[in-house]
């Protein structure tokens, strides 16, 4: 883990630690210019090597869902899920924080009136690029969430723009790409949260996380591709007085190969 204190971040120098979580650290930071005080919170970069297993980030997921729904079902929605708005409290329990941009959107109205583009790039989902957030615009975040638990990064880069360009536009690379470990039943229910229309995400935030436990519980198949090669079995020498060991080959016998005996010449006679 990099060491912040003494650092300048941004336009504070940090001075002093003063909690660490499982996502991010907080510093007291002193602004360079003004001499003002700020607790400044630095997210950890994540990296493959030190990923959370996958029944952590299920948990973690759930418990977020949880959160995210309720607010969902009192019609708001918060605009800016990602790790580092993600506190790790004793016993594993997680909180969502940072509610600074969360809007209220009329139930029956997603996709209505545009709301403005707030946000981390990031983990922005297409509607909410294009100024209307929903829900479903929540979920598409949760999901980046998880994917980058998963694979230690997230699904793009570049910059702003380039980042919002692949939102809208890009597939996401498939999970198994930067981490074979994942089955397919995980890799199906993160891919359908990240879908670009909110319409083919799960109907709630919380069926993605049911769907999560659910993939949790498949077990991993090995399927082993087939050898294009045919093993033959081993030729025995033949031997006189052996059976022949080629294979019996049946023809269907025309009338005219029947043989003809004297029994046969007699009934015929005339």
């Amino acid at each position: 883990m990099f060491n912040w204190l003494g650092q300048q971040f941004g336009s504070y120098l940090l001075t002093a630690l003063l909690g660490q979580g499982a996502f991010a650290d907080v510093y007291l930071g002193e602004h360079v210019y003004y001499g003002t005080q700020a607790a400044i919170k630095v997210p950890r970069s994540g990296s493959q090597d030190e990923l959370f297993s996958l029944d952590t980030i299920v948990n973690y997921a759930r418990q977020i869902a949880d959160g995210l729904q309720y607010i969902h079902d009192r019609r708001l929605v918060h605009c800016d899920v990602k790790l580092g708005n993600i506190l790790l409290g004793p016993r594993n329990t997680v909180w969502l924080s940072d509610f600074g941009i969360a809007i209220d959107i009329p139930w029956l109205s997603f996709l209505g009136k545009s709301q403005g583009g707030a946000g981390t790039v990031d983990y922005m989902s297409p509607e909410q690029l294009q100024g209307k957030p929903c829900p479903a615009s929540d979920q598409y975040a949760l999901g980046v969430v998880v994917y980058k638990l998963l694979t230690g990064d997230t699904p793009f880069h570049g910059n702003d723009r380039e980042i919002a360009e692949q939102h809208l536009y890009a597939t996401p690379p498939h999970l198994r790409s930067r981490f074979l470990e994942i089955t397919p039943a995980v890799e199906w229910a993160v891919r359908r949260a990240l879908a670009k229309d909110p319409h083919m995400r799960f109907a709630s935030v919380w069926e993605f996380a049911l769907a999560l436990e659910q993939a949790d519980r498949v077990p991993v198949v090995e399927i082993r591709p087939r050898s294009s090669v045919v093993n033959l079995p081993a030729v025995v020498p033949w031997r006189r007085g052996a059976l022949d060991p080629s294979p019996l080959v049946l023809r269907n016998r025309s009338a005219i190969d029947l043989p003809v005996t004297n029994a046969s010449r007699r009934r015929v006679a005339v």
